[in-house]
């Protein structure tokens, strides 16, 4: 298994179709949001946060993409396609903004890793680089039924610290 493996299995068990309509919207795979969409160029910056509202470009149409539908269906193999540039986006991101630098440290508990920054990322990497700040990673943290406090950047970055992501990185980390 690599860190795409493992990062789907803990978004959508590693489905294309699914939907998360709690809290924000989420879509497919890997779970991308408006701002992932937006960010990837395939709706509109004008676009709100859900499908209804959403204007989806010409890079989209080009790649088989009208609506939602197509997107969970995976048409063209696109979830594939876009997840790869978007997760160097956001490590770019996580570099401009400072939260590599907190590398090798230990936060609430939680090894700071380049593969578990770059999951929690998903989460927005300003977000991310607000939780290391205030030494808080569980921040805002839902609850589920076995007391895990998933959806929080120090769940990302402790559920899938310390994998193989120079693929973006361009540096070998310590691997599982």
């Amino acid at each position: 298994m690599d860190f795409l493996e493992a990062f789907a299995k803990e978004e959508s068990g590693g489905n294309y179709d699914i939907q998360n309509m709690a809290g924000f919207a989420a879509f497919g795979k890997y779970q991308f949001m408006a701002p992932a969409f937006k960010t990837q160029g395939l709706i509109t910056e004008e676009s709100g946060a859900t499908p209804a509202t959403w204007i989806w470009t010409e890079k989209a149409h080009n790649l088989g993409v009208y609506d939602i539908e197509d997107w969970l269906e995976n048409k063209g193999n696109i979830q594939e396609k876009e997840i790869i540039p978007y997760q160097m986006q956001c490590w770019r991101q996580l570099e401009a903004n400072g939260a590599t630098d907190y590398i090798g440290q230990v936060i609430d508990g939680i090894e700071i890793t380049p593969s578990g920054l770059l999951a929690a990322s998903m989460l927005g990497p300003q977000n991310v680089l607000d939780a290391l700040e205030s030494g808080d990673l569980f921040h805002g943290a839902a609850v589920d039924g076995s007391g895990t406090k998933r959806g929080s950047v120090g769940w990302y970055m402790d559920n899938l610290k310390g994998w193989d992501i120079s693929y973006i990185t361009g540096e070998q980390e310590e691997t599982k």
